[in-house]
């Protein structure tokens, strides 16, 4: 199955992943504010129940033999009153139970154990509506100077209410919290639509690139797309350029063969043979120049804004292998000289053929010696240029012939081999395609030296 027809969206994967955190911000923020209303809820209540015993407290009496006495009337008239849900007892640790609201005469409600005087202790007691809320209190009592007894005062409220308050909490938290979710959820579709809007406005023009309506891609992307942009057109502009000059190389191929052909359509009529295999030789030769030329020309494959940076030492390396099997009659010493991490930014068999021409001249009008020599020169490490040199200690190329062997055709000494090409597609090479420069001088070993810059 193909990949890519199962693959997310980023629009699915960025709605995917917002619904999923803002489902779990609230149910996190729904449970904590849940826990935190029943806590206080019941501090609450806890409270209350501490105010009733100090009530209790304050109504009760006890003369000296240990006899307490409570008021008919109470403060708090839910004390009073069967199944209010509020209820209060006083027991007393020697004597048992000593009193009991009339709200728990038909309960047996068991109380939490007292502890230690001065300090409550909370519980809780099931019933049939649910559960009591519980809390006793133990207090030394002083029935007369020099005799006390522990009275403990106990109290119960019935959760109904408090289970109550807590449901009308939970049923107005998920109200808000559930619109607060869903209003999160349009707002993170809304950022994610304008967030993506780039990247649908990228792959809009590459659509329109591929239908011809457009050339390049717009400006005015994030600074995030940049790059992307930037090396899709530098990629998209290496391609029509290539193009182009694969066009233009075929029209001039065409072009530069119609003159000998014609030639020898003429010279085939001919009645002379002899001038006629002079005529046949001479324009071979031209179509063949031109052929290769055009070839070399055409293949020339530019710098690509994807590709990876070539090793420049491995390259020199083959081509100097070559030179030196090509060259072995005339024994030289080829010195060859690459900084350590040298990187081109281009074709490694563009640099193959520029090193291989530059090598191969060098080569023939030295004398003993050739070298070559490489480094990264300014910019940064993902655009290092290549400073490129090449000399030896040949006769050297006089200064008012120097842009003329840089033309196609032309050479200076017919002396050597040769087709007057090699200097001429590096020349383009390193203009033409890679917008870079190329100096003819005259070097330390005393013959030409030939400095390029891509």
């Amino acid at each position: 199955m193909n990949s890519s027809a199962t693959a997310w969206s980023l629009r699915g994967r960025l709605l995917t992943a917002s619904i999923i955190v803002v489902a779990f911000f609230i149910i996190l923020t729904g449970i904590a504010l849940d826990r935190a209303f029943g806590r206080s809820v019941i501090a609450l209540n806890q409270e209350r129940l501490q105010a009733r015993i100090y009530m209790l407290i304050g109504a009760a009496e006890m003369d000296n033999i240990s006899t307490l006495k409570m008021p008919t009337t109470l403060p708090e008239s839910e004390l009073s009153n069967p199944g209010s849900g509020a209820y209060a007892a006083i027991s007393s640790i020697d004597a048992g139970l000593l009193w009991q609201s009339e709200s728990s005469l038909a309960m047996n409600i068991t109380y939490p154990d007292a502890g230690t005087p001065g300090v409550p202790v909370a519980g809780d007691w099931p019933n049939a509506t649910g559960q009591l809320l519980t809390l006793s209190y133990p207090v030394i009592w002083e029935l007369a100077p020099g005799v006390e007894t522990t009275l403990i005062f106990s109290v119960a409220q019935d959760r109904v209410g408090m289970n109550a308050e807590v449901t009308a909490f939970r049923n107005t938290l998920l109200a808000w919290l559930g619109g607060a979710g869903l209003l999160l959820l349009l707002l993170q579709v809304t950022v994610l639509i304008w967030s993506m809007a780039p990247v649908r406005r990228v792959a809009d023009e590459v659509r329109q690139i591929q239908a011809g309506e457009k050339e390049h891609l717009s400006d005015g992307y994030p600074q995030e797309l940049r790059p992307l942009t930037d090396n899709l057109n530098e990629f998209i502009n290496s391609r029509q350029v290539r193009l182009r000059r694969y066009r233009e190389s075929l029209a001039d191929l065409a072009h530069s063969l119609k003159t000998p052909l014609a030639i020898l359509r003429t010279g085939a009529a001919s009645e002379s043979a002899h001038a006629q295999k002079q005529d046949i030789q001479a324009q071979i030769e031209i179509m063949d120049k031109t052929i290769e030329y055009q070839l070399q020309r055409a293949a020339t494959s530019g710098r690509s804004p994807l590709g990876a940076a070539i090793d420049v030492n491995e390259t020199a390396m083959r081509v100097l292998l070559s030179l030196q099997k090509l060259y072995q009659e005339k024994q030289l010493e080829l010195d060859m000289n690459i900084a350590p991490g040298t990187k081109f930014m281009g074709d490694p068999g563009d640099l193959a053929e520029m090193l291989g021409n530059l090598g191969d001249n060098a080569c023939k009008w030295a004398e003993s010696r050739v070298r070559i020599q490489a480094s990264n020169k300014h910019g940064s490490p993902a655009h290092k240029t290549l400073a490129l040199v090449v000399e030896d200690d040949g006769p050297g190329i006089p200064r008012d012939l120097r842009n003329d062997v840089l033309k196609r055709g032309v050479r200076t000494d017919s002396r050597t081999p040769g087709q007057g090409i090699g200097l001429a597609v590096v020349r383009e090479m390193v203009e033409d395609v890679y917008k870079g420069s190329l100096e003819i001088d005259r070097g330390e070993l005393g013959g030409t030296r030939i400095q390029i810059m891509v």
